[in-house]
């Protein structure tokens, strides 16, 4: 009899067992192995184990631990770079489990609770209908693992045990995922939703070595960590249709059998379906309009209303109501208003996922003012929140970002969050100038903006030079195309339109059938321009489309019309 089958299948084994898996025993076989004595194990470690050595650099190996964690050479184990793929995130034996109502991880004919391996019923529960992937590894594997995800974590939890071996002649008979040692990550992923990442400690495994106990952003492949001493097991739970394994993996899993894969191999792909990414704004809008003609330095009687607007939480709305799938990245504080937007972004069907919540924070807020015709005289923002959506932030969800069909830009963004996207992002990008103020934020990266849609103040500063009539409006646009962007809608409002790409040139005049209010014109025809750009229009059929976007918008008391859809836009666009 093999001795671990002694020592967890006999009485006499199990009468040992404890004393082995205790923890003194673990710190005293783990002192030894970092000692220079215990270079001596190495060579027979790796004969009995195969060990392929070329794969590894070896040469800082001081004693037997230093040899068992080894780092590969560079360029070792590489991720696939289709961001629709999931890989596996460590060496190992492979199993997919499903999480069904009540529990049920089930290995080598035992069972454990979801909730009782992460000891939280309430995220337990989230997973259900989900995957449990278990990649057990054996002694001769790499020993490091990468995160499985994209995205933000959490603190890590440690939950201390015994050290059992993850062999499966000890799966048999003890309920190692709830006795053994673990520790695990929530990631919040734009791509998967929750996953838990966890790990699993083992017999003579006296450490798990996370780098990064603390939250913050993560990309998927990035080294997570470590096991040091043994043998050990990865945990990653997925929710409920956001991933498709391979077949060949799930049919062994049905027939109890472990599929061996390697750090960065793909298992499987993706579900989720690429969103229109909006990166920008979203705040409280708390709007004023004269019931007659303004007079400066007076209370003006009129209407005042309070609504959710910031150019990207609008944009994100009326692709929404256009029928777009839409994922919005922006900062919220932990107040009301933050509140308010989440749910309603939940209504409309807008993922948030990826977005900042700042402790402590203020949700931003907008105050304007317009005339008794809706033309907006003045404006009051504060928006110091979205200085926490930093590049640091941003990286994380790259992968994301590069599959979508493409992601829109507000300047409220910190300059350097605006040129990170446009320098990183593959998908194109659409950047909407907000204002003359924030517009510059733009200027050294406008030959990597794919759509650019400016009002008349904005594209004179963007192209340098004063629009004061046909000539110099088609001068300027000619500057910012020769500056690198492909498309230009410049915005000239009871003026109307020119569009721009190439050679091609389109103008457009205005239209409004009855104009209440013209303060979310500029976002709904952004949308438009959007919408078009996921038909395929070419620059003529997407101009109509922003137009009619924001004809429709300003029939609208509110901001945002509520009425806007893929049929009432197409029907506008005829009257182009």
């Amino acid at each position: 009899m093999e001795p671990l089958g002694f020592l967890y299948g006999t009485a006499a084994g199990r009468l040992l067992l404890k004393p082995l898996v205790s923890r003194p025993v673990s710190r005293l076989c783990g002192r030894f192995l970092d000692t220079g004595a215990s270079r001596a194990l190495i060579g027979g470690f790796v004969r009995r184990s195969g060990i392929d050595t070329s794969e590894y650099d070896l040469s800082d190996i001081r004693c037997f631990n230093d040899f068992f964690c080894r780092p590969l050479k560079e360029g070792g184990r590489p991720y696939d770079n289709d961001e629709q793929s999931a890989a596996a995130p460590c060496d190992g034996l492979l199993t997919a489990v499903p999480i069904r109502q009540d529990t049920v991880l089930a290995v080598k004919q035992s069972r454990w609770s979801v909730s009782r391996l992460l000891g939280d019923a309430k995220l337990a529960a989230q997973f259900e209908g989900g995957l449990c992937l278990i990649f057990r590894l054996c002694v001769d594997n790499y020993h490091r693992y990468a995160y499985f995800a994209s995205g933000t974590k959490s603190e890590n939890v440690a939950i201390p045990g015994a050290l059992h071996t993850v062999r499966p002649v000890a799966l048999e008979d003890v309920p190692v995922f709830t006795e053994n040692s673990r520790e695990y990550t929530v990631i919040d992923s734009p791509a998967l939703g929750k996953v838990v990442q966890a790990e699993i400690g083992a017999m003579l495994v006296g450490k798990i070595v996370n780098l990064r106990p603390g939250a913050g952003p993560v990309r998927r492949g990035e080294e997570k960590g470590r096991f040091e001493y043994g043998g050990s097991t990865v945990l990653v739970l997925v929710q409920k249709d956001t991933l498709q394994l391979r077949e060949d993996i799930l049919d062994a899993s049905r027939e109890g059998r472990e599929t061996p894969v390697k750090m960065g191999e793909t298992i499987g792909k993706l579900l989720f379906r690429p969103a229109v990414t909006v990166v920008g704004a979203a705040n409280v809008d708390i709007g004023g309009v004269s019931g007659g003609a303004l007079i400066p330095a007076d209370s003006n009687p009129g209407r005042v209303r309070t609504s959710l607007g910031g150019v990207g939480r609008n944009i994100a709305h009326n692709m929404a109501l256009l029928g777009l799938d839409v994922r919005l990245i922006t900062a919220l504080g932990e107040d009301a208003r933050a509140g308010e937007i989440k749910a309603s972004c939940r209504a409309l069907g807008i993922d948030l996922t990826g977005s900042v919540r700042v402790p402590g924070g203020a949700t931003s807020a907008y105050l304007f003012v317009a005339d008794h015709n809706g033309e907006m005289a003045l404006a009051v923002s504060d928006m110091d929140i979205y200085e926490h959506l930093t590049p640091e932030i941003l990286e994380p969800l790259l992968p994301e970002l590069n599959a979508a069909p493409l992601v829109v830009l507000d300047t409220n963004l910190p300059a350097a969050s605006v040129r990170w996207l446009c320098e990183n992002v593959t998908a194109p990008i659409f950047a909407d100038p907000v204002s003359t103020v924030k517009a510059d934020k733009l200027l050294p990266v406008l030959d990597r903006i794919h759509t650019l849609k400016p009002n008349r103040m904005e594209a004179e500063l963007l192209s340098g030079g004063r629009i004061t009539d046909e000539t110099s409006l088609n001068r300027a646009a000619d500057r910012l195309l020769a500056a690198g962007v492909k498309r230009v809608f410049l915005s000239l409002g009871a003026d109307g339109l020119l569009a721009a790409e190439g050679e091609a040139r389109i103008r457009l005049d205005s239209r409004p059938e009855h104009m209440v209010n013209t303060t979310g014109c500029g976002d709904a025809f952004t949308a438009g321009l959007a919408w078009a750009h996921c038909r395929g229009l070419d620059l003529a059929g997407s101009a109509k489309a922003g137009m009619a976007a924001a004809s429709l918008a300003m029939e609208s008391a509110e901001t945002i019309n509520p009425e806007l859809n893929p049929q009432a836009l197409i029907r506008r666009m005829a009257a182009w």
